[in-house]
């Protein structure tokens, strides 16, 4: 059985890394390869990566590669640094646009946004039968649609808080809004605008919750009844497509990652620039609150989660790994 390198810095709670995760979890449920996990330091989901079985090895220095027949390397520089000084064969998964800088002599390319694949064939068109986009995915089974009817509307954002997320700049809108009526703001992650956000609450005075980090998500899914990603950039959200899964109304910033997952009829999409951003997000908060077609829109995203489900996910990465170690 030949063994498969899956590589990552680390393992905290993030988009990346669970879509790492899934990608073990499937291949090694195919048991057609011995799969190892190569990570310089571990984090909040090293349990979950424990769980599947397979061998982890911290460090990542090259003698670990020398047993292997290939890598899947994301977002680690000494992935594909160590696997060419031990003549292994590299698929380069591009999560962002920070990581289109890449050396000619890799095997293959994934891409998770045809927009990232098409900056890359634009740079190097040499590439054009070595790449191809394959999307993160959801375990539709695990995030099904349900709903806690409570009083209060409750607008949500999930993931790691940081300032390319802004999530700080939902408080402003959402106290237009909701100043006067029985509404929360709930933020669902730990990061370095958990502070921001803290500060600028208290000086808008709304009714809000931080929870930092949480291993199920889902109970505080069920809670939301608006689900808000206003980054200014995101490549994919793992967080909002299973948000998506599971029927929520959504607001987004339009994203490559979000034109990805969502359309006009599954969610209300905004334009991400900074210019007029209050005021955009304060008009869409105000029209979802308002509209009686929320629980449409819910199903209309569902229904677009379903094309991003992890067995096609990992179907398209036997098929590669396939024709790269032949």
């Amino acid at each position: 059985m030949k063994k498969v390198g899956i590589i990552l810095n680390s393992m905290p709670f993030g988009g990346l890394e669970i879509s790492v995760l899934k990608l073990v979890r499937g291949l090694q449920k195919l048991n057609k390869y011995k799969i190892i996990v190569i990570a310089v330091c571990g984090g909040e989901l090293e349990e979950e990566f424990a769980k599947t079985g397979v061998e982890i090895r911290y460090g990542n220095w090259k003698e670990q590669y020398g047993d292997l027949s290939l890598v899947i390397n994301n977002a680690s520089g000494g992935g594909y640094t160590y696997s060419k000084a031990m003549n292994v064969p590299c698929i380069e998964v591009i999560h962002s646009q920070y990581c289109l800088d890449l050396p000619k002599d890799i095997a293959y390319l994934i891409t998770v946004n045809d927009n990232l694949k098409q900056r890359l064939l634009n740079s190097n068109n040499s590439l054009a039968d070595r790449i191809q986009t394959i999307s993160l995915s959801v375990d539709l089974e695990y995030f099904k649609p349900e709903t806690i009817l409570d009083d209060v509307f409750t607008v949500g954002l999930c993931g790691r808080m940081a300032s390319v997320k802004r999530p700080a700049e939902i408080i402003e809108p959402f106290s237009r809004v909701f100043n006067g009526k029985n509404a929360k703001l709930l933020f669902v992650g730990e990061g370095e605008e958990c502070a921001n956000i803290e500060k600028t609450s208290k000086r808008f005075n709304i009714n809000y919750e931080i929870t930092s980090y949480v291993k199920d998500v889902r109970p505080l899914l069920y809670r939301m009844d608006l689900y808000c990603t206003i980054s200014s950039y995101e490549s994919f959200s793992i967080s909002t497509l299973e948000a998506m899964a599971m029927g929520k109304c959504i607001m987004a910033t339009d994203t490559d990652g979000i034109k990805t997952l969502l359309d006009n009829d599954s969610a209300l999409i905004i334009p991400k620039d900074v210019v007029g951003l209050k005021d955009r997000l304060t008009e869409g908060l105000r029209n979802i609150y308002t509209r009686t077609d929320r629980d449409i829109m819910g199903q209309n995203a569902r229904k677009r989660a379903e094309m991003f489900s992890t067995d096609v996910m990992i179907a398209k990465y036997e098929e590669i790994i396939d024709r790269v170690i032949k």
